[in-house]
C-alpha cells in the first residue's frame, strides 16, 4: 500500500479527525515517517515566529534535532539547513520569500521543456506569455511584450 503523500503535505489544521487517524497510524508503521512529518510542521510554525532572535534560536534547535537524528535523510536535510541558516533568516527581515520568482522560473522552464526547443525568441516569448498571462494575448498582449522580452532575455541567460 502506497503512502497518502498528499495527506503528508496538508497542513495539521487542515485535516479532517479522518484523516488526522490515518496520517497517526502511517508515523506508528513508519517512525522515520513521524520525525519528518514532525520537523515539516515545526517549520511550518516558525515561519510564524514574530522575531528574528527567537527564529535563529528555533531554527538552531532544529538543526541540532536533525543532525542528531539516526536517519541518514534527516541529517542530510539538518546539513543543508545549517548552510542556509542566513538565508532562512533573511525571510524575518521583511517577510518576503522568493517563491514567486521560483515558481516562475519552474514553469518558464517547463515551457521549454514541453516545447523541444525553440528556433525564434520571439516564439518562445510568446509562448511563456501565453502561459504565464493568458490574458496578455489578446488585448494586454503590447503592454506585456515589451517587459516579458527583457524579464526572458535575462533568464535565457541563465538557462
Amino acid at each position: 500500500m502506497e503512502i497518502p503523500r498528499k495527506l503528508f503535505l496538508m497542513g495539521k489544521e487542515k485535516l479532517k479527525p479522518a484523516q488526522k487517524r490515518k496520517v497517526e497510524a502511517w508515523c506508528q508503521k513508519y517512525p522515520s515517517l513521524k520525525e519528518f512529518y514532525w520537523m515539516k510542521e515545526a517549520l511550518r510554525s516558525f515561519y510564524k515566529l514574530k522575531d528574528k532572535k527567537t527564529a535563529a534560536r528555533r531554527l538552531k534547535d532544529f538543526i541540532q534535532m536533525a543532525l542528531h537524528s539516526d536517519d541518514g535523510a534527516m541529517m542530510h536535510w539538518g546539513r543543508m539547513l545549517q548552510r542556509w541558516d542566513r538565508y532562512i533568516l533573511n525571510y524575518f527581515d521583511r517577510r518576503t520569500t522568493n517563491a514567486y520568482t521560483e515558481g516562475i522560473h519552474t514553469k518558464i522552464k517547463m515551457i521549454k521543456r514541453v516545447s523541444f526547443g525553440f528556433r525564434n525568441v520571439q516564439v518562445y516569448i510568446r509562448k511563456v506569455l501565453l502561459c504565464l498571462f493568458p490574458l496578455a494575448t489578446s488585448s494586454l498582449y503590447p503592454t506585456f511584450c515589451h517587459r516579458a522580452f527583457v524579464l526572458l532575455t535575462a533568464v535565457r541567460l541563465f538557462i
